[in-house]
């Protein structure tokens, strides 16, 4: 009799193992796929980076140059937009108003390296950079013309928005010499490079070889 019930008793635990063998499934658990794409990115584009300067013209009560607005009156600060000046009747020892500058008209969208080129061929006119904000790079892998140099902005340009113009020349205007001839031309190039990637004490100088120097 207690064969008989042991041999029950063990046919019962096989039928509840197979049993609860026909459900079973793994335990586990699955993330959603984490996508990478890429593409190569951009400073602002260049539409919205803009070298200009403000329309002069001469007045012939004075002598001299100055700020016009969309009337042709004389102003005291400019507010016409321009990309050419010319001053076809400067006299010497006179100053007259040139304020070339850089205008962000979008956001910048990585931080960079803010240079001006400045091509200076003309004779008894003096136009100086405005060294507070701006610092003269030198070397022969700039690849740079007799009559040109090349200046960054001293502080990186960061992503964002920039309404405030940043003007190249001191005190915004040039000078005619007291003697000698005046002529010539100057000519402003604008340039932004990424400042990823670069670093020390020549990052910006690297940085304008790497871009622009081909």
């Amino acid at each position: 009799m207690k064969k008989k019930t042991l041999t029950i008793a063990i046919a019962l635990v096989l039928v509840v193992a197979l049993a609860v063998g026909a459900t079973y499934a793994y335990l586990m658990a699955e993330t959603k796929a984490v996508t990478n794409t890429f593409a190569a990115g951009s400073v602002i584009d260049n539409k919205d980076f803009l070298l200009q300067e403000h329309k002069v013209a001469y007045d012939n009560a004075s002598g001299t140059y100055k700020y016009v607005d969309q009337q042709g009156a004389f102003v005291a600060a400019g507010t016409v937009v321009t990309d050419e000046n010319k001053y076809e009747q400067i006299a010497p020892k006179t100053t007259a108003p040139k304020d070339p500058y850089i205008q962000f008209n979008a956001e910048v969208k990585s931080p960079a390296y803010l240079f001006v080129k400045v091509t200076d061929t003309t004779t008894g006119i003096t136009a100086n950079v405005d060294t507070t904000k701006w610092t003269e790079l030198t070397g022969d892998d700039l690849k740079l013309g007799a009559h040109e140099k090349l200046y960054v902005y001293k502080d990186i340009i960061t992503v964002g928005t920039h309404s405030d113009p940043y003007y190249i020349l001191e005190g915004n205007q040039i000078t005619a010499s007291e003697t000698g001839t005046i002529g010539g031309s100057l000519v402003f190039n604008g340039y932004l490079c990424q400042s990823a990637g670069f670093s020390g004490a020549n990052a910006a100088h690297d940085a304008y070889v790497a871009c622009f120097a081909k």
